[in-house]
């Protein structure tokens, strides 16, 4: 079947990579007492773009995975729906596998860099539903015998 799986992976990857940062400041700028949204984008502005940055060095092999894993859940799943849960769980476990990786075999709920992966996963899990996936089944071809 041929399905958009390149450009729907590539959509969810980089709306984790842009977006994931954005969910991990808002979740530790409460941590921390701003006085004024200025003081609070002044100081976090670095912190977003560091985390773009090396959340898009570091993941990129993890997208590769994630679009191989959607090509192949499109040509074997029954249904969009059960494409989407498989894509959206593979996804989440992916990327809790890079930041296990990456960062620590145990990742604590005391660790910032936990919001992090976890703004991940929602980006990756909620993308999975909320970007269209496309499967035609007109190129399906029939083999004679």
């Amino acid at each position: 079947m041929h399905s958009n799986s390149f450009i729907y992976s590539l959509k969810i990857w980089l709306t984790s990579v842009f977006l994931a940062p954005l969910i991990y400041i808002v979740v530790t700028s409460f941590k921390e007492n701003y006085q004024d949204l200025g003081t609070l984008i002044s100081n976090q502005f670095s912190n977003y773009v560091m985390c773009v940055f090396f959340g898009s060095l570091f993941s990129f092999f993890t997208w590769v995975l994630f679009f191989l894993t959607v090509k192949i859940t499109t040509l074997h799943a029954s249904s969009i729906k059960q494409s989407k849960s498989i894509i959206s769980l593979i996804g989440a476990l992916l990327t809790v596998g890079t930041f296990a990786l990456f960062l620590s075999p145990s990742i604590s709920i005391h660790d910032d860099f936990f919001y992090l992966m976890v703004g991940n996963c929602i980006c990756i899990s909620g993308g999975s539903w909320f970007y269209k996936l496309k499967v035609d089944s007109l190129y399906v071809t029939v083999r004679a015998h």
